[in-house]
């Protein structure tokens, strides 16, 4: 015995699973029930020390001294209907630990756990809308918007703002659009980085948002702060004509022809002026037709060899490449197998590689890569930004990696067409190799499989935005957002 340890050495042993599964037998049963909980026109059978367990609120309701209902045996508690039909899911919770959520049942569980501070339903509630909305569900953004900076669930509230300007074209087209309140369509307007068709589809949206039944009394006071938002500048003439002649034109004229003419002093004057010194006559990103370069990309084609295509940029007023045939970039396309892969990579110059974290390798992996190449010289610097869009197979915006780089001057080209530096034109002889810029995106195994959430009958659909950047904001920052 004198060489064996005098200690016992212990295991915890039992099934944890099993106990706490024991409670839901108890659940809204009268076996050893001590309180009756009446909501509505339901009964719950419920024991103190259960609800005491996880709620303070429900703790002083039961056990205070100074609580009128805390030697009652029944107690009345005022719901609204939304609440009492989730209340026995909400009282479920008390004794397993779990609950069913859903887009219709999550908000009225969030309200009981705020009202009761129940914490960990609060946290599930938060978890389960996060996770909804990140996977690109603008109907539960726009639903939980509000909620998410009431409640001050900070990555729910970020997650609902970025799907948003994803996606901003869907959720103009949903029910829930109609009633966003203004605080958040305002902060919305004020993304430059805004994903729309175009600025005249944006105005249809907000013309329907302030003349829907619910905002009649609201419109005159809704209506300077709402257009004072709206890029006119970034409007085709038939598309003011159209704006004239809307809605709001014809009810608010003095008003909408105020920022009509703002927008055609701006297209005449922006040669002069030199760029762009406000955001309100800045382009967004613009995935019409006019305003990109959207691809149809075979993954069997660009697997093999780069695919170089011509690509227009949102250098003025209106996009003058598109209307006129002319293009200013050239861009080569390839999609390779990599080993020992990175998250999205950017390449802002020809000897600079932006740091960003390493991820451990997926065992196979594939690099998008896109070199950018100016094809024309102009006397002065410019700074622009590229948006590489990634659509799902249902052609909504999954993914969108923006860089911001600077194109460097060349003293003594000659400029397009007679237009000045602040009209953004390109001319004279071809910009050497190694002032192109690349950008890369690595997609796991699983991103361009059987099951991609990408490809669509073999294609991979890319849309290329490239615009200048507000004068004086830098040139040298990175980012990207998705869903997924």
């Amino acid at each position: 015995m004198g060489s064996e340890s005098t200690e016992r050495e212990r295991e915890a042993v039992g099934d944890h699973k099993e106990f706490v599964a024991s409670f839901e037998c108890f659940y809204n049963s009268p076996d050893l029930s001590d309180v009756v909980l009446l909501v509505g026109k339901d009964r719950y059978h419920a024991h103190k020390f259960m609800l005491a367990r996880l709620s303070d609120v429900f703790r002083t309701m039961l056990t205070g001294e100074h609580w009128t209902d805390s030697s009652k045996e029944e107690i009345q508690l005022k719901e609204s209907c939304e609440c009492e039909s989730v209340f026995g899911d909400f009282l479920r919770f008390f004794y397993c630990g779990r609950v069913n959520l859903d887009i219709e049942t999550t908000l009225p569980l969030l309200f009981l756990a705020d009202k009761y501070d129940v914490k960990p339903v609060r946290e599930v509630c938060d978890k389960y809308m996060t996770g909804q909305v990140m996977r690109g569900n603008v109907r539960a953004a726009l639903l939980w918007l509000h909620y998410a900076k009431v409640y001050s669930l900070t990555e729910l509230e970020t997650q609902c703002i970025e799907v948003l300007s994803l996606r901003m074209t869907k959720a103009m087209k949903t029910p829930e659009w109609l009633n966003l309140d203004l605080p958040y369509v305002i902060e919305l307007l004020q993304n430059s980085s805004l994903v729309v068709d175009e600025e005249f589809v944006l105005f249809q949206a907000l013309q329907d948002w302030l003349l829907a039944e619910c905002r009649a009394e609201k419109v005159e006071e809704y209506l300077p702060k709402v257009l004072s938002q709206v890029r006119f500048s970034q409007m085709l003439p038939q598309q003011l004509y159209s704006v004239e002649k809307s809605r709001l034109g014809r009810r608010f004229p003095d008003l909408v022809t105020a920022h009509i003419g703002e927008a055609y002093r701006f297209r005449s004057l922006v040669a002069e002026i030199g760029g762009f010194h406000d955001e309100k006559f800045r382009p967004r990103d613009y995935t019409s037709k006019e305003w990109c370069t959207f691809l149809g990309l075979q993954l069997s084609d660009i697997r093999k060899y780069p695919n170089n295509v011509n690509a227009i940029s949102l250098d003025g007023p209106i996009p003058v490449e598109a209307m006129l045939n002319v293009v200013h970039w050239n861009m080569a396309v390839h999609l390779y197998a990599v080993s020992g892969a990175k998250p999205t990579r950017i390449y802002p110059g020809p000897n600079t590689v932006l740091p960003l974290p390493q991820v451990s390798p997926p065992e196979t992996a594939e690099c998008l890569s896109i070199k950018v190449t100016p094809l024309k010289l102009a006397t002065f610097d410019r700074d622009v930004q590229l948006s590489l869009v990634l659509y799902d197979k249902d052609m909504n915006v999954a993914r969108v990696i923006r860089n911001n780089f600077l194109v460097k001057g060349v003293p003594g080209a000659n400029s397009f067409g007679g237009a000045q530096p602040g009209g953004f034109r390109f001319s004279g002889p071809i910009i050497p190799t190694q002032s192109s810029f690349v950008i890369e995106h690595i997609f796991d195994q699983k991103d361009l499989g059987q099951d991609s959430m990408y490809i669509k009958d073999g294609f991979l659909h890319i849309a290329i935005i490239i615009k200048p950047r507000l004068m004086g904001t830098g040139s040298s920052d990175a980012e990207a957002s998705g869903t997924g």
